[in-house]
């Protein structure tokens, strides 16, 4: 089913329409923002590798300019194409993804030219794969990063089903994709992976678990 909110023509489509993949595809190789159901909360994002969208979403979060963003990456391949990937580390990344974790990995050397702006201070950068298959597909079939933030004001609660996003947000974007409710409704585990030896330092509790 497919509808477009009367005020904003933001467009809004069931991820069960044959049309939301194909349309949030085209939506984010464009630069076009999007609302998408994950495994653990609904996420804000676009292509990370186009600054003017990511600073877009920062205004309609609310953010801090200067807090670091994580992405969707759809494959581990991908992964080692922007970040810097031990055997220790890959092996663990194995293990847990797809799921409901956020990986800190640190960029590799040169992609801190095209994503150090939303990375940390130290070169820090979360990484998602999510068991939900929509935009884990994209980021593999565009070959690209997907900005991947909670679809939420800045501090806000996260929202764990279509109709509990604020409404602001969602009027704030180009597509919106409504897939119910969230598979573990609840946010993802932070992991920090950057030591090269495989160690792991959980950040933030969550859905996942070590």
């Amino acid at each position: 089913m497919c509808s477009t909110d009367v005020f904003n023509m933001t467009e809004i489509i069931s991820a069960d329409d044959e049309t939301a993949f194909q349309k949030t595809k085209d939506a984010i190789s464009i630069g076009k923002i999007v609302i998408y159901p994950t495994d653990t909360v609904y996420g804000i994002g676009c292509n990370a590798l186009n600054a003017e969208s990511v600073e877009q979403i920062k205004k309609i979060k609310g953010r801090d300019g200067n807090k670091a963003m994580s992405v969707i990456l759809g494959t581990l391949s991908l992964i080692r194409e922007y970040c810097e990937v031990s055997e220790k580390q890959a092996a663990i990344l194995a293990t847990y993804l797809p799921g409901p974790f956020t990986f800190i990995l640190r960029l590799k050397k040169g992609k801190e030219k095209i994503l150090g702006y939303i990375a940390g201070a130290d070169g820090g950068i979360g990484i998602r794969v999510p068991e939900h298959q929509m935009m884990r597909r994209i980021s593999t079939g565009l070959g690209i990063p997907i900005i991947t933030t909670s679809a939420n004001p800045s501090g806000e609660k996260d929202a764990i089903e279509f109709g509990k996003i604020n409404r602001n947000i969602v009027s704030a974007c180009d597509l919106a994709i409504d897939g119910g409710k969230t598979k573990y409704a609840a946010p993802s585990t932070v992991v920090d992976l950057t030591d090269g030896n495989g160690a792991m330092k959980v950040l933030r509790k969550g859905a996942g678990r070590i």
